[in-house]
């Protein structure tokens, strides 16, 4: 039997000294790819152990894809909390078979989103449980808050929860809205989480924008189902399916709750709960409610 090759280890040389042995590939769109990567020691070559997800922008990434990822990378670096991925480094290296490439190393959470949870579970989660989740969304919104940021693309598939432990990270920053940050993305968000107020990306747009999110975030959560499984842009350009039916909206979540939801979903940001405490509090009111 012949001997197998060695197998050939594609590694990321970057432009601050950092060496990254890239391993299994996590993802792969239009912007580029994702790989679980290992950083190395300069001066020995051996791994210091530490997992990073690293991002690298596709060479001919359309101009949006790298607007999206160069407004990303100026942001995540500045921001230090508990329940948002930290972003280890970004730059410009050189991959054997890509040539340079631009790229952004986050620290690797092993575990699935809330997306891939309700999917795998076929169940909505408990009230209790969902408050446990949304008090950390709630730490990391009203971090950015506080700075002057708009995360505006809250969703399931935004939030991601670690295997080993009970915490949630809030990622990608991609078209956040940041009062110092110029050249703001292109896109305004995902339809069926949008606020109504994102759909101009020049005008005022605060966190009341991801406290609309959150609500829809929370229903999903409550109920195994999607809020607004069908609604477009152009639906919510023409004041359409804003806010749901609160029939239905009460048929499906303990009333106590809907009207937390309905306190989120008002198309009118005035209207909306003015911070993310002041939502997580009236949660935590109406989850006690629902206690034996």
């Amino acid at each position: 039997m012949q001997p197998q090759p060695p197998v050939q280890r594609l590694l990321l040389h970057s432009a601050t000294g950092t060496t990254y042995e890239l391993g299994r590939e996590l993802g792969n769109g239009g912007m580029g790819k994702v790989y679980l990567a290992q950083a190395r020691c300069d001066n020995t070559g051996t791994s210091n152990g530490h997992l990073v997800a690293l991002k690298i922008l596709h060479p001919n990434a359309p101009l949006p894809a790298r607007r999206l990822f160069y407004h990303e990378g100026t942001l995540l670096p500045r921001l230090h909390h508990a329940h948002i991925a930290t972003c280890r480094e970004r730059g410009r290296g050189t991959v054997g078979g890509m040539g340079v490439v631009d790229y952004m190393a986050l620290d690797y959470i092993a575990g699935e989103t809330l997306e891939e949870l309700l999917r795998r579970r076929r169940q909505p989660l408990p009230p209790t449980v969902t408050l446990g989740i949304v008090a950390q969304l709630v730490a990391a919104l009203g971090y950015i808050h506080q700075r002057g940021i708009t995360h505006c693309d809250v969703k399931l598939n935004n939030v991601m929860l670690e295997r080993a432990t009970p915490n949630a990270f809030l990622i990608d920053f991609g078209i956040a809205r940041a009062p110092d940050v110029l050249g703001h993305p292109v896109t305004v968000g995902t339809p069926q989480y949008m606020a109504p107020e994102q759909m101009n990306p020049h005008a005022a747009c605060d966190g009341r924008a991801d406290i609309y999110a959150l609500g829809v975030v929370v229903y999903e959560l409550l109920t195994g189902k999607r809020l607004f499984p069908h609604r477009k842009t152009t639906d919510i350009r023409n004041g359409l399916m804003l806010v749901p039916d609160p029939a239905v909206l009460r048929a499906d979540v303990p009333e106590p709750l809907a009207q937390v939801i309905t306190g989120c979903l008002q198309p009118n940001p005035n209207d909306r709960f003015p911070t993310v405490e002041a939502f997580f509090a009236a949660m935590c009111k109406a989850v006690q409610q629902l206690q034996p």
